[in-house]
């Protein structure tokens, strides 16, 4: 059973002061509580009287006025992974595993640079030119999580203005698109083209209706 244990001793003919009294609450202790008493699901109001100063003022083992609990006090589904990929809302994360979850999206998200490829991904005989939409299938080359790619394009004919167009697989319209065109006879033309894909990294390309000298397309990274 839980005792009470007083702040102050008065002696038989002290007076009593108000500073003398806060002295015997303030001061004073609780003591005797069982962990047993406080733990069972029903809370009775004997429970609490019998709560222990030991037990009420660390909390099973927190650091008295340090104001933190124990994680192992706290009724909750805790979360280490790093990648989150419960997507609950019913676990916590803990610290270590939100700080791992952000420094690995800044380190891989931005633009990823493919590396010193040695020859052409598509060539004039991979292409349909006649004036329409066609897909062009980059998942082989571009992994999954990628947003949009960067092209370097390259083209001729022996007619002037010639284009070839690209844009996001699944778009209608005809003005977020990039393009590139030759504006003399027979010298090649390169440019660097931005482009959105989809989520299966196909993007759409269109050439004019005309038997091209060459277009040669190369794949030079990836933004995530």
């Amino acid at each position: 059973m839980a005792t009470l244990g007083k702040g102050y001793t008065f002696g038989a003919t002290e007076q009593v002061t108000a500073a003398k009294l806060h002295s015997l609450i303030d001061s004073a202790t609780i003591s005797g509580i069982l962990a047993a008493e406080i733990t069972d699901s029903t809370i009775t109001d004997a429970k609490i009287a019998s709560v222990s100063g030991s037990k009420l003022i660390t909390l099973s083992g927190t650091p008295a006025g340090a104001g933190d609990i124990p994680k192992a006090n706290l009724d909750g589904d805790w979360d280490t992974d790093g990648t989150l990929a419960a997507n609950s809302d019913l676990k916590i994360p803990t610290q270590k595993a939100i700080k791992t979850f952000v420094n690995t999206s800044i380190s891989s998200s931005g633009y990823i640079d493919r590396g010193d490829h040695s020859a052409h991904d598509f060539s004039v005989g991979d292409l349909t030119t006649n004036g329409a939409w066609h897909d062009l299938d980059l998942s082989s080359i571009v992994p999954a999580g990628a947003k949009a790619v960067l092209l370097m394009v390259g083209m001729s004919d022996d007619a002037a203005n010639r284009i070839v167009v690209f844009r996001k697989n699944g778009n209608t319209n005809t003005f977020n698109m990039s393009s590139i065109s030759n504006h003399v006879t027979n010298i090649p033309n390169y440019g660097d083209l931005i482009v959105p894909c989809d989520t299966n990294r196909i993007i759409e390309y269109l050439a004019d209706n005309a038997t091209f000298t060459s277009i040669n397309i190369n794949v030079k990274g990836w933004f995530i």
